[in-house]
């Protein structure tokens, strides 16, 4: 029997990432107990163009852009790098999420791990296909 993979539905993957998204920046605003050393700012205090991606998230957002003939115009709202599970950094407002058929997320995760240790970093981006409002076009 060959070997199959089931086909990815993106719509289905577009929903449940908006089912099961949280904004980290008003949980860590009304929780006292949030740990400290995490860096909290806004698109407009720190615009997410002007950090330094990693490489190969670079290159998904541009491939990305030369695959879809509406990404030309992504704007980034949101994003964030954890380690290790722990936020280090959070670009966000209070807006919700863009919109389903506006939505565009790109995250690069690089781990290691041994018996000793573990490292897990994680950068997530959120944009959106919807002409720039509040975000930062790119």
């Amino acid at each position: 029997m060959p070997l199959s993979f089931p086909a990815i539905d993106p719509r289905d993957r577009v929903r449940e990432y908006r089912a099961n998204y949280v904004n980290v920046r008003r949980l860590i605003l009304t929780d006292k107990d949030t740990p400290g050393g995490i860096a909290l700012h806004t698109p407009a205090d720190r615009p997410i163009s002007s950090l330094d991606l990693p490489t190969d998230l670079s290159k998904a957002i541009a491939d990305y852009q030369k695959s879809d003939p509406d990404a030309t115009a992504l704007t980034y709202v949101k994003y964030m790098k954890t380690v290790n599970g722990k936020p280090e950094i959070v670009i966000e407002d209070d807006d919700p999420l863009p919109a389903e058929d506006y939505l565009v997320t790109f995250s690069h995760t690089v781990t290691a791990v041994s018996a000793r240790t573990v490292q897990v970093v994680t950068h997530q981006l959120v944009s959106t296909l919807a002409p720039a409002s509040k975000g930062e076009a790119k």
